[in-house]
């Protein structure tokens, strides 16, 4: 009796415009860009491209973007939406796949899209089939506003802890973060507007210094 597949997803959150690679042993395709910035009730595109040799069926999520607690909290949107939910797309190929939200109010919102690599039902023998999963981070009315973090630190359990809090309206992107001129292993880190993100610090330190990635500006504080 043939043992059935096991199923691995590798999941890659997209920060950073360009377009990504996924490599899932014959199948390699890529989306681009990896960020998409629109304007409410304006459709825009983005593309998913099959490198491979194989068809690789497409599966396009809109997912509602918040953050609690430190997380990321996903959940369908009823105010975004894709065109097509799924595709299937050939060798060589390249398809496009149309969005378009509508959010309530006024300011930026934030939204994620899950672009998920379906399972070939041709794929046969036993073992583990690899699938990719993207998150791409998607903002609508983005208007370009300076960061506005609010820092804290506090000692925890005998260890140094520091937090941002978004004070201002729009997601703030931070990169190259360091503590005393030492570089976190955070790597790049959205903070959605209210919510906050706390990081490891050297005991003693007293001053940080990164990059917003979305405006351009630098960050740069002492703490309390």
């Amino acid at each position: 009796m043939r043992r059935p597949m096991g199923i691995l997803f590798l999941v890659a959150a997209l920060l950073a415009p360009g377009a990504a690679f996924a490599d899932a042993g014959a199948t390699l395709f890529d989306v681009a860009p990896t960020t998409l910035d629109l304007k409410a009730g304006e459709a825009g595109l983005f593309f998913i491209t099959n490198h491979g040799t194989k068809p690789v069926t497409i599966q396009i999520e809109a997912l509602d973007w918040r953050q609690a607690d430190g997380a990321d909290q996903l959940s369908p949107s009823k105010s975004f939406f894709t065109s097509p939910p799924l595709a299937r797309v050939a060798p060589g190929a390249r398809q496009s796949i149309r969005v378009l939200a509508r959010p309530a109010g006024g300011g930026e919102a934030a939204y994620r899209l899950r672009v998920s690599e379906l399972p070939d039902p041709d794929a046969k023998g036993s073992g583990v089939q690899v699938l990719m999963q993207f998150l791409m981070p998607v903002f609508v009315d983005h208007r370009d506003a300076p960061p506005q973090l609010a820092w804290a630190a506090r000692e925890e359990n005998g260890k140094r802890v520091v937090t941002a809090r978004n004070m201002g309206p729009e997601a703030v992107k931070l990169d190259s973060l360091a503590l005393n001129g030492a570089a976190t292993p955070a790597g790049l880190i959205y903070i959605l507007p209210g919510a906050s993100r706390s990081f490891s610090a050297p005991s003693g330190a007293t001053h940080v210094s990164g990059h917003d990635a979305r405006s351009g500006r630098a960050v740069t504080t002492d703490l309390p």
